[in-house]
């Protein structure tokens, strides 16, 4: 992103390339021959496309689900935003009944959204059932879990979908398992849940510091 909105002359020059190309950022715009005219929205609230992501920690002053606002300022549907997610792909476990635990967070929040790892091993020591680790394989493995890090998307989808449980850091993770099961398990650290938090999920915050992305 280039300071002052130029970054627009970057995505015009794209947009040739495509008959419609969509910028899918907080405030989401359409470029190409076949694309509609900015909606109300996109442009009343254009300061959170053209400050993207420096906007990101006034999210929560919308009081809408990120997504919502990406197809309002769309000019699309948005009264269901539940991510789907396909295909799925299985794989083997020692075990039929799971819990999976998705503690990485990638490069952005790194320990803002982050637990300690000694938070996390006394929580798998009080699962009544096995737990499995998903994410990156540069992720730390925490202690008593099973490593299933390193999966795919699709693979990891699956073991998602399959277990009893799924207990996510608010992530790209979060969202994948969000598109695959009825319910997940999120703790939120410095992120608003009315921004990023879906209403089928259990959303977990102590509300202490959100939202504060730096």
């Amino acid at each position: 992103t280039i300071p002052g909105g130029d970054q627009n002359l970057i995505v015009r020059s794209i947009a040739d390339e495509f008959p419609v190309f969509l910028d899918l950022r907080s405030i989401s715009r359409a470029y190409g021959e076949k694309a509609l005219p900015p909606t109300g929205i996109a442009l009343a609230w254009r300061w959170a496309y053209d400050l993207w992501p420096s906007s990101l920690e006034r999210m929560g002053s919308f009081g809408r689900h990120v997504a919502r606002l990406q197809l309002e300022s769309l000019g699309l549907p948005s009264d269901d935003f539940t991510p789907i997610f396909e295909p799925r792909a299985e794989t083997q476990l020692p075990f039929e009944a799971f819990s999976v635990i998705a503690p990485g967070v990638g490069g952005l929040g790194g320990t803002l959204k982050q637990p300690e790892i000694d938070w996390w091993a006394d929580l798998i020591s009080r699962m009544p059932m096995p737990c499995v680790q998903v994410g990156s394989s540069k992720d730390p493995l925490l202690p008593g879990a099973l490593s299933k890090r390193g999966l795919g998307l699709p693979e990891t989808a699956w073991l998602m979908e399959k277990a009893q449980s799924v207990i996510a850091v608010e992530s790209g993770l979060a969202h994948l398992s969000t598109a695959v099961r009825p319910s997940t398990i999120v703790l939120f650290g410095p992120t608003p849940v009315a921004a990023y938090g879906y209403p089928g999920n259990k959303n977990l915050t102590r509300r202490v510091c959100a939202p504060c992305f730096w």
